[in-house]
């Protein structure tokens, strides 16, 4: 599995294919085996790019508290050393606020972007009690409650369900907190208007803690397309793969990469 040194940090990625290039940026602790699907499906077209986040498998612990803007920075710094200067961003829930992240820094660099499940900041009391919760849990005597109940609710297999418990006790424990504490503490949506590259935002249909944020997105980017995939919850990259796969090929080739 490749490494790259970005900025004296060294950052795990894994790509798959050739094409156009699209990077997928995972939530905290189940690490990038949550797009395996994608990785498999995908990669018959498009180029794959897998990377996982600092204090996460292979890479670097962050030394400053880890924030979005770093992360951002690292898939720019990552797409860099891959001799790459656009790309399609994709992440998927926490990482879909990455990905919206990157898209304000560096819309220059972005084909378009892919936000998955994901939410432009925390709003309501479900979904901030849901996150500080995962952030109590982040810490040494939590985290192998944390990384099963995360790998649980996103495995779609036996082999998944071990890979995504395994990336999790892997995780180093501050960069972990630090994440989620940013989750709930992030806000772009103020900002959406200004973001002109396409985006593609994709919902499950049934998971309805997320509807307050599926309406925030179409008032404030109407020109992105928004996808409900019937019958879903939120773990769309493992649960409802066949479908989403399809949605991204179709969005690229809108967006003619």
């Amino acid at each position: 599995m490749p490494i790259t040194v970005l900025n004296n940090v060294r950052i795990q990625y894994h790509t798959f294919g050739q094409g156009a290039p699209i990077i997928f940026v995972p939530p905290p602790m189940v690490g990038s085996f949550v797009f395996y699907k994608q990785a498999i499906d995908l990669s018959r077209q498009f180029r794959v790019i897998l990377m996982e986040l600092r204090g996460h498998a292979g890479s670097d612990v962050s030394k400053n508290p880890l924030s979005y803007p770093i992360v951002a920075d690292d898939i720019c710094h990552l797409m860099d050393s891959l001799n790459l200067y656009r790309a399609v961003v994709a992440g998927y829930s926490m990482g879909g606020q990455i990905a919206l992240e990157f898209a304000r820094r560096y819309p220059e660099r972005a084909y378009g972007i892919i936000p998955i499940s994901a939410f432009s900041e925390v709003s309501d009391a479900r979904l901030r009690m849901e996150l500080s919760m995962a952030l109590k849990f982040a810490q040494p005597a939590g985290m192998q409650t944390l990384a099963l109940a995360l790998a649980v609710a996103n495995a779609d297999s036996r082999r998944a369900l071990r890979n995504m418990y395994l990336s999790g006790m892997r995780c180093h424990v501050r960069n972990v907190a630090d994440l989620f504490g940013e989750a709930i503490r992030y806000r772009c949506s103020d900002d959406l208007s200004s973001m002109r590259m396409p985006i593609q935002l994709v919902f499950g249909e049934k998971d309805r803690r997320l509807l307050r944020y599926r309406e925030i997105f179409r008032n404030c980017l109407p020109q992105a397309t928004q996808v409900v995939i019937p019958g879903a919850h939120h773990q769309v990259p493992t649960r409802a793969a066949e479908t989403l796969n399809e949605e991204i090929c179709r969005f690229l080739r809108a967006i003619d990469v």
